[in-house]
C-alpha cells in the first residue's frame, strides 16, 4: 500500500512498517480461522472479522486490512471490515484520501473523526461487535484503556483483542503488566 502525508502535520513513524504487517497479518490469519470454524459449523451468515482501529493516524493498519492491494486480499477467504478513527482532522483526511489511494472497499473502512475515548464508547453504545481493538499512539494509548470499564460486550465467551503500543527503553516487569491488566478490569 501507498501512503500520502504530511510529516509535519501527523505522526508516522516509517520504522513501525514491520509492526504495522506483523499485526496486519496476524489480525488476517485471525479473520481466515475464524471463516473457516464458521464454514464448518454449517450454514448461515458469516460474520466478518471487525477491527476498530481508536488511533488510525493515516492508516497503516485500516488500509492494508481493507485494501485489495494489500498482497493478501481475497474476499473469498478474508472478510474485514474496519472502523478507523483520529481525532487529529488532518490526519482523518489523510486516512480518507489513503484509503482512496490505495481503493480501500467503502463498506469495509469506515472512518470517524472523534477522541479515542468517544469512539470506544460509540462503538459499544452501537454494539458493534468488535474483535481487534488497535491504539497505536504510543505516548498515550495507555492512557485510554480506561474506556473500556463499562464496555457492552456482545459476546462474554470471547472479549476482542485490545492491541496498545507504547514506548518503552525496557522489558516490561511483572509490575508494568499488573497495572495494564487492572486498568482493562
Amino acid at each position: 500500500c501507498r501512503f500520502a502525508l504530511d510529516f509535519a502535520r501527523v505522526y508516522f513513524n516509517s520504522r513501525l512498517s514491520g509492526e504495522h504487517s506483523r499485526l496486519v497479518r496476524e489480525i488476517v490469519r485471525d479473520a481466515e480461522a475464524a471463516r473457516q470454524r464458521s464454514s464448518e459449523g454449517g450454514g448461515g451468515k458469516k460474520r466478518p472479522c471487525v477491527v476498530a482501529d481508536v488511533m488510525a493516524g493515516v492508516g497503516p493498519f485500516a488500509v492494508p486490512l481493507t485494501s485489495p492491494a494489500a498482497g493478501h486480499f481475497d474476499p473469498s477467504s478474508v472478510d474485514i471490515v474496519c472502523h478507523a478513527n483520529d481525532l487529529n482532522p488532518v490526519s482523518h483526511e489523510y486516512l480518507c484520501r489513503n484509503a482512496k489511494l490505495n481503493r480501500c472497499y467503502s463498506d469495509k473502512l469506515l472512518t470517524y473523526n472523534l477522541d479515542g475515548r468517544e469512539f470506544i464508547r460509540r462503538m459499544s453504545d452501537e454494539r458493534v461487535d468488535v474483535d481487534h481493538f488497535i491504539m497505536n499512539l504510543p505516548a498515550s494509548a495507555p492512557e485510554f484503556l480506561d474506556a473500556f470499564r463499562g464496555y457492552d460486550f456482545l459476546h462474554r465467551d470471547r472479549t476482542p483483542r485490545v492491541h496498545v503500543h507504547c514506548f518503552g527503553e525496557k522489558a516490561r516487569d511483572a509490575a508494568d503488566a499488573a497495572r495494564v491488566e487492572s486498568d482493562l478490569a
